[in-house]
């Protein structure tokens, strides 16, 4: 939709203006003077057919930002890479950081990276890294969120998806 504030030579000499009983067609000066006794703009609704409106242009325009605004908050996919050997006091803060993520509906991936002989005891550094989520996130697991586990060869990727 294209909000365009109109300069009153520049409108033709019979509008279509949209009303509260429907689309209808006046003068040019009878817009003028409604826009001028309401206290309103006239816009232009759509350049084609040359449609227009009576609103407030700043209220319009606040709500175009508003709107804006709210569409770049969209849920995103945070990452949070970690070794094997990671300590347990870094993988208890990327837990927690996970936790924030999670309440602010965004979805986590952990990548479980392996290298050399690291990658002989997959299992077991599956089991133990999947022991320590759900012992940090204790009950909340199930309600905070879904868990899903994908492999390769080299990497183990966690994926946490909060339940809406």
């Amino acid at each position: 939709m294209n909000n365009n504030k109109v300069i009153f030579s520049d409108m033709p000499r019979q509008l279509k203006l949209v009303t509260e009983d429907g689309i209808k067609f006046f003068s040019r000066e009878d817009v003028a003077e409604m826009a001028f006794e309401s206290g309103l703009d006239v816009i232009l609704v759509d350049p084609v057919q040359k449609i227009y409106k009576l609103a407030d242009y700043s209220k319009l325009q606040f709500q175009k930002q508003k709107q804006t605004k709210n569409q770049k908050k969209k849920p995103q996919q945070k990452t949070l890479k970690m070794g094997v050997s990671i300590q347990e006091a870094d993988l208890s803060r990327k837990l927690q950081d996970a936790k924030k993520f999670l309440s602010e509906g965004s979805s986590v991936v952990f990548i479980l990276k392996m290298h050399g002989r690291e990658r002989n005891r997959i299992n077991y550094h599956r089991e133990s890294i999947i022991e320590s989520i759900k012992t940090h996130f204790e009950s909340d697991l199930n309600s905070l969120c879904t868990f899903t586990l994908t492999s390769d060869d080299r990497n183990f990727t966690f994926t946490l998806t909060p339940v809406k």
